[in-house]
C-alpha cells in the first residue's frame, strides 16, 4: 500500500505559515485597539497576497453587515449597510448571482471570508482582486479563514474594553458633571436674592456649556414675565413673543428641541434652539430659552441632561430665596407689630382716677398685634372729667395710627373752651382731610361733672353706652350725629342729663356687640344688658368687666377678639353729691 509523502517544499510553506498565524494571533490579541486589528486584518493578507483592496464588515443587532474598515476603497462606503438572508458559514465568491451584495461587487469586492464568535457570524472581510487577477487558491482562502476568526476573538475583546472604556469616560463624565451641579448648588444656595442666583445661572451655562445667547421667562402662561436675558440677539420683540407661546407649551416636562414642534416654528426663526422647563415638585414654574452654542456645535442629549438639572435647581434656589424674603420681612412686620403695640399701648390708660364718687376701669383686647379701638380719659379740672371710647374701621397697623391722630386731636381739642359738638365737628374736619373714603370712626365722647353730676356728650355714630340705673332700667346715649371721616361738614347735637346715685355706665365697642357663636347670634347689646342688670352693681367695674368678657368667651366658645378689637370703659357712680 503506497502511502503519500509530502514534498519537504510543502512541509516547509505549511510550516511557515502556521508561524505567520501564530505570530498574527499574537499580535492580535495583544492590541485592544479596534482600528488596529481591522488594520492586521486586512494589510496582512493584501501584503502577503498582493490583494488590491479590502474592507471589515459587522453583523449589528438587526441582522445586517456594517462596514467599519476599509482599504483601497472610496470614504463613501464608511458605515454602509448590507441586508443579506443568506447564512454565511464558507468563504464565499460574489458572482452575479448574489444580488443583494451588488453595491459590493460595483467597488469590486470579489470574495468574502466569514468570522464568527460563541453567537455564530460575528461579520465578513472582504476582498478584492489580487494583483495581476490570479485566481484566490484553497490554501490562500484557508489562511484568510484561519486570519479572520482569529481576529474575531480579537475584535470581540477589543469591542469589550472599548465598551468599558466607554462606560468608565461616561462615569468619569457623570461623577465631573455631578461634582460641577454640586458647586453650582452651592453657589446657588449662597444667595437669597433672585438677581444673583440668576447670574449665577447665567455663568454656569456661559462656563459650562458655552452658551451665551439665552433668556429665562419665570412663571406660565398669563403669569409669565421676563427675568433674566443674555445675549444681543433676543430683543423685546422677540421676548414677548416667547412669553405669548408659554401658554402653549406649559405642558412640556424636558428638554426639548424647537424643530421639533410645528407651533414653535417663530422660535426656530428667531434663532431658539432648545426650551429647558424649570419644574418645582413636578409642576413647570419657568423655561430658559437658548439660542446656539459659542462653538456651533450641537447640544447632546448629556447637555439636556444637564441643562435640565441646572434649571430645577435654580428654580429651587430661587423659591427658598422667595420663601426666606417672606420670613425675613414677616419677622420684620412682627417686630414692628410689636413695636407699635407697645407704642399703642403707651396711648391708653393705665391707671384710673381715684374719686370717692366714682369707680372706674377700661381695658382693649386687639384682635391684632394692634388695632382701631380706642379710649381715653381726660381730666379738665379738679370736678370734669372727658371720658372717650372710639374704633377706627380696620384693624392693624393703619388703624393704630388713624386711632393715633384721634387720640392727638382729641387731647388738643379739649384743652379749648369748645363745646362737645364744636369738638366732634373739628375731629370729623381733621379725619377727613387726612384719611381715605374707605377710613372712617365711630366716637363717643362724654363730660362729667363729678361734683353735681351733670353730664354732656356726643355719639358720633357709635355704639351708644348703656346707662343702668338703680330702679333697674336702662338708657342708651345716642344723641349726636354721623361717624367721623365720612364728610368734611357735619353738625353734631348734644345730649345732656344728671346721673342719679348708684347708677352705671358701660361703654363698649362693636368687638362686643357683634360677636357671634357657631349658630352666627349677635351678642348684642341685649346681651350687655342682661348681664349688666345681674351684676353691674354687685361688682367693682374691673371685676364686672372681667366678668363681662367671661360671658363673651362662653357665648362665642372661643376667643371673642379673633374677629374684631374688644374694648370696654365701665364708670360706676358710687353717690350722687348733689
Amino acid at each position: 500500500m503506497n502511502k503519500k509523502i509530502d514534498l519537504p517544499g510543502e512541509l516547509d510553506r505549511r510550516v511557515l505559515e502556521l508561524r505567520d498565524l501564530f505570530d498574527i494571533s499574537q499580535s492580535l490579541n495583544t492590541s485592544l485597539n479596534l482600528t488596529s486589528i481591522f488594520d492586521q486584518l486586512l494589510l496582512v493578507p493584501m501584503g502577503r497576497m498582493l490583494i488590491t483592496k479590502g474592507l471589515v464588515a459587522l453583523k449589528t443587532k438587526d441582522n445586517t453587515l456594517k462596514v467599519v474598515h476599509f482599504k483601497g476603497i472610496p470614504s463613501s462606503i464608511q458605515n454602509q449597510t448590507i441586508s443579506t438572508k443568506k447564512n454565511i458559514l464558507h468563504p464565499l465568491f460574489l458572482t452575479n448571482e448574489y444580488n443583494e451584495f451588488e453595491i459590493w461587487k460595483q467597488i469590486n469586492i470579489r470574495v468574502l471570508i466569514p468570522f464568527f464568535n460563541r453567537n455564530g457570524l460575528a461579520g465578513v472581510i472582504g476582498f478584492g482582486p489580487k494583483f495581476g487577477n490570479s485566481t484566490y487558491t484553497n490554501d490562500e482562502l484557508r489562511f484568510l479563514s484561519s486570519l479572520a476568526n482569529m481576529g474575531a476573538q480579537a475584535i470581540e475583546n477589543a469591542a469589550m474594553v472599548t465598551e468599558l472604556q466607554s462606560a468608565n469616560r461616561s462615569l468619569d463624565q457623570k461623577v465631573q458633571e455631578l461634582n460641577t451641579l454640586f458647586e453650582i448648588g452651592r453657589e446657588l444656595n449662597r444667595s437669597f436674592e433672585e438677581r444673583p442666583i440668576l447670574k449665577q445661572f447665567a455663568y454656569s451655562l456661559m462656563g459650562q456649556l458655552l452658551v451665551n445667547q439665552f433668556f429665562l421667562i419665570l412663571g406660565t402662561g398669563k403669569q409669565a414675565k421676563i427675568a433674566f436675558t443674555q445675549g444681543s440677539i433676543f430683543n423685546e420683540k422677540i421676548v414677548n413673543t416667547c412669553i405669548n407661546l408659554c401658554q402653549q407649551i406649559e405642558n412640556i416636562q424636558h428638554p426639548v428641541f424647537v424643530d421639533e414642534f410645528k407651533s414653535l416654528d417663530p422660535l426656530k426663526k428667531i434663532g431658539i434652539q432648545i426650551i429647558v422647563p424649570m419644574q418645582l415638585q413636578n409642576k413647570v414654574e419657568g423655561f430658559v430659552f437658548l439660542g446656539s452654542k459659542m462653538d456651533g456645535s450641537s447640544y447632546t442629549q448629556h447637555e439636556l441632561h444637564f441643562l435640565s438639572t441646572l434649571a430645577n435647581m435654580t428654580i429651587i434656589a430661587l423659591e427658598n430665596a422667595r420663601l426666606i424674603e417672606e420670613l425675613i420681612e414677616k419677622k420684620r412686620l412682627e417686630e414692628e407689630l410689636k413695636l407699635a403695640k407697645n407704642i399703642q399701648q403707651l396711648l391708653l390708660p393705665t391707671q384710673f382716677p381715684t374719686l370717692s364718687s366714682l369707680d372706674i376701669h377700661g381695658f382693649n383686647l386687639p384682635s391684632k398685634h394692634v388695632g382701631g379701638d380706642y379710649f381715653d380719659i381726660l381730666q379738665l379740672n379738679d370736678d370734669e372729667y372727658i371720658f372717650a371710647i372710639a374704633d377706627v374701621s380696620g384693624k392693624g397697623i393703619p388703624a393704630a395710627l388713624l386711632m393715633s391722630n384721634l387720640q392727638a386731636g382729641l387731647h388738643s381739642l379739649a384743652t379749648e373752651s369748645y363745646s362737645l359738638d364744636k369738638i366732634t365737628s373739628k375731629l370729623n374736619k381733621l379725619i377727613h382731610k387726612n384719611t381715605s373714603v374707605e377710613k372712617y370712626i365711630t366716637f363717643f365722647m362724654l363730660k362729667l361733672n363729678t361734683q353735681n353730676g351733670h353730664y354732656q356728650y356726643v355719639n358720633a355714630g357709635h355704639n351708644p353706652p348703656v346707662l343702668f340705673k338703680q330702679d333697674g332700667t336702662t338708657q342708651l346715649l345716642e344723641e349726636g350725629g354721623l361717624i367721623l371721616g365720612m364728610m368734611p361738614e357735619v353738625d353734631y347735637k348734644q345730649g345732656n342729663g344728671v346721673l342719679a346715685s348708684n347708677s352705671a355706665l358701660v361703654l363698649y365697642t362693636d368687638g362686643v356687640s357683634e360677636a357671634m357663636n357657631s349658630k352666627e347670634h349677635e351678642f348684642g347689646e341685649e346681651g350687655i344688658i342682661e348681664i349688666g342688670k345681674k351684676y353691674i352693681f354687685s361688682h367693682s367695674s374691673k371685676s364686672f368687666n372681667h366678668l363681662l368678657i367671661n360671658n363673651l368667651k362662653i357665648f362665642c366658645a372661643g376667643e371673642p377678639t379673633e374677629g374684631d378689637d374688644v374694648t370696654i370703659l365701665t364708670i360706676r357712680f358710687l353717690s350722687n353729691p348733689i
